[in-house]
């Protein structure tokens, strides 16, 4: 999975994405966030989130940008 963030300039926001990759190797898109912060814990919440939306299934491996 591929986690990237873009800043939105106009209202000062964080997208952040979760892309994938499915069993072709395309990219998948699997959900994003608008952020206002980007502080530790704005990323802790963001992920504690991600992993109850995924039943508690943790990821093998993250990357970052």
């Amino acid at each position: 999975m591929l986690f990237y963030e873009s800043v939105a300039e106009a209202y000062n926001l964080v997208c952040s994405s979760f892309v994938g990759v499915n069993h072709h190797s395309q990219l998948t898109l699997l959900g994003c966030a608008l952020m206002k912060n980007e502080d530790i814990k704005s990323f802790k919440w963001l992920f504690q989130c991600w992993l109850r939306c995924m039943g508690g299934n943790a990821l093998k491996g993250i990357l970052t940008d």
